[in-house]
């Protein structure tokens, strides 16, 4: 269970990601930021916070790279797990290396191996309405002693940017651009398919996120905390 919420908030994370030519855009990309989203159920009732706060920034031979600490808590506060996970700015792109996780996975697993398979997600500097965007994947397989255990698979499809709407949170007023996408999830024999409806602003990043299955809110996410 731990590991299955710490891969969506880690995809999470990863879409709040595009970028400009100087490692700027649609995530605040500088070193002391700390922001937090949280979580609801389809009635509105809290589940859980997630709290990422970037602890270090620094050049590297090919743009920049950001370290950043992740907590999640439940309803009452309580930790669930806490992370840290690095973003790479490439060539005007940010890109998250789902191999990151694999410090928190052998945490969870204890002596069983996790090999992670990902293709990360991409995001460009400029969103227009009607644009289209790259399809992501990730597979995680656990074993132990060579026996496969488990294996995870998360694919995010047709992503595509479909709206401009200036929304509200308990963090703030924000300019954003719609994005949805379609996310199907299979573990353990389980699939399981949902529709997402996200809100970027510019130097901010995610401000809102609704995850629906059949049509019907399932539950959201918002920005409820932003500091510089």
């Amino acid at each position: 269970m731990k590991f299955q919420i710490l891969l969506t908030f880690m995809l999470f994370a990863a879409a709040l990601l595009p970028a400009q030519d100087a490692c700027e855009g649609y995530f605040p990309f500088e070193e002391g930021t700390s922001f937090t989203m949280t979580n609801y159920n389809k009635k509105g009732k809290m589940t859980s916070t997630a709290s990422h706060e970037l602890v270090m920034l620094e050049e590297t031979s090919a743009g920049m790279e950001a370290a950043i600490n992740l907590e999640l808590t439940d309803e009452k506060g309580k930790e669930i797990t806490s992370s840290q996970y690095n973003v790479e700015c490439r060539d005007g792109n940010f890109i998250l290396d789902m191999q990151n996780m694999m410090g928190s996975l052998q945490e969870a697993y204890g002596e069983m191996d996790a090999d992670v398979e990902t293709s990360g997600i991409i995001m460009p500097s400029n969103l227009t309405v009607g644009q289209k965007l790259e399809d992501a994947y990730t597979k995680i397989q656990i074993s132990s002693s060579g026996i496969s255990v488990m294996t995870t698979e998360v694919t995010i499809e047709n992503r595509e940017v479909v709206g401009q709407e200036t929304i509200t949170t308990p963090a703030g007023t924000f300019d954003c651009m719609i994005i949805t996408s379609n996310m199907k999830s299979k573990a353990m024999m389980v699939n399981m398919e949902f529709e997402m409806k996200e809100w970027f602003a510019e130097g901010y990043g995610m401000i809102r996120s609704e995850t629906y299955r059949k049509g019907k809110l399932d539950s959201y996410s918002e920005l409820t905390a932003f500091e510089k």
